[in-house]
């Protein structure tokens, strides 16, 4: 019985280490696809402050490469200061990420960029599936249809696209050019798309034929971020005007308005609202 416990141990340290140099692998993905001579010096310095078990394994390494006349290496004299909940870092874009959303089976991430374009990630492994080019400027929002099928965008080049997300082909540029495009949003089934504009006004699209529905008015200010109610019988609309508004989504008629922030509204994740 002591030798099969002894065992035990020995096989739950293993795990543990094994566990470690995964999450390290994860976490130092994005440097090693670009640079995969540092991978020791990479996993070193995330996994010296992990336990003895772990830097044992790299006694012997450690001893060369600190011996006179190797390679000089960083070594990090500090922990990395990330929390430990990240998995991976996800690079490529040359701009800021300004939005990014994900799919309804959690495995694909896209991601909006000023370098004027969006990015489809796999979401396990972090590698990039496609890159979508179009848009003329910054683009602000990016959404997927509730089956996943479909990805919204919003650019400050006033558009609205739609794009195949398996693929990334662009299927639908969707503008009345009237002014620059933020926020956007499918509705429960994806039969409807909302989008907020620097004009002060919300529109309302059929989603198949990209024509206009509608058009919402009573912000005094840009609309950055709106959303559908789980049910869809509600908009929801975050301005610069510091207010928040609730309209009904089959008239457009304006509810309530919800006021009390004292700087711009961005945005209204949907997944909070309520009917």
């Amino acid at each position: 019985m002591e030798g099969e416990d002894i065992g035990k141990d020995t096989a739950d340290q293993q795990r543990a280490v094994l566990k470690s140099f995964s999450r390290a692998l994860g976490r130092e993905a994005h440097v090693l696809t670009q640079n995969p001579d540092l991978l020791w010096q990479q996993m070193y310095n995330r996994l010296q402050w992990e336990g003895e078990e772990i830097v044992q394994t790299f006694g012997p390494e450690l001893s060369r490469r600190s011996s006179l006349g190797v390679k000089p290496w960083a070594k990090l004299k500090t922990p990395y200061r990330e929390s430990e909940a990240l998995l991976r870092t996800l690079t490529g874009h040359t701009g800021g990420v300004r939005m990014c959303a994900v799919n309804p089976g959690g495995t694909l991430i896209v991601s909006a960029n000023d370098d004027e374009t969006l990015k489809i990630w796999d979401a396990a492994s972090g590698g990039e599936l496609h890159t979508l080019t179009g848009h003329k400027k910054q683009i602000d929002r990016c959404a997927f249809s509730p089956d996943g099928s479909l990805i919204a965008s919003t650019s400050w080049d006033k558009t609205l696209r739609l794009w195949d997300a398996a693929s990334g082909r662009e299927l639908r540029t969707i503008s009345d050019y009237a002014a620059i495009v933020m926020g956007c949003a499918f509705n429960p089934d994806g039969t409807l798309i909302i989008s907020g504009h620097g004009d002060s006004t919300l529109k309302v699209w059929d989603t198949a034929s990209g024509r206009k529905l509608r058009t919402l008015t009573g912000h005094t200010n840009g609309i950055s971020g709106c959303a559908f109610s789980p049910d869809g019988t509600l908009i929801v609309s975050a301005s610069w005007d510091q207010s928040l508004k609730v309209w009904d989504a089959a008239s457009g008629g304006e509810l309530r308005t919800l006021t009390g922030h004292t700087g711009r509204s961005t945005d209204v994740p949907s997944a909070r609202m309520a009917a």
